[in-house]
């Protein structure tokens, strides 16, 4: 079965960004499907800083999926 990754935006007001020690507003938050649920890798200031967290926790190129979601991959297996 191949692991499943993917990349959800978030806006953020300016002071919820402040309480979460992060200066900017939109969040782009890479995410790994694991057993039962998704597991947040991290929260980046860039969809193209998201998707090269998504490429480095899976050790390889992704392939890209269908979705909603800003971005979505699976790992070749």
């Amino acid at each position: 079965m191949a692991r499943r990754y993917r990349v959800i935006h978030q806006k953020k007001s300016l002071v919820e960004a402040l309480f979460s020690g992060r200066t900017y507003t939109d969040w782009y938050i890479a995410q790994c499907w694991r057993v039962l649920a998704w597991t947040k890798i991290g929260i980046y200031p860039s969809r193209v800083e998201a998707e090269a967290a998504c490429e480095h926790h899976a050790d390889g190129t992704l392939i890209r999926g269908n979705s909603r979601i800003v971005s979505e991959f699976e790992r070749k297996d």
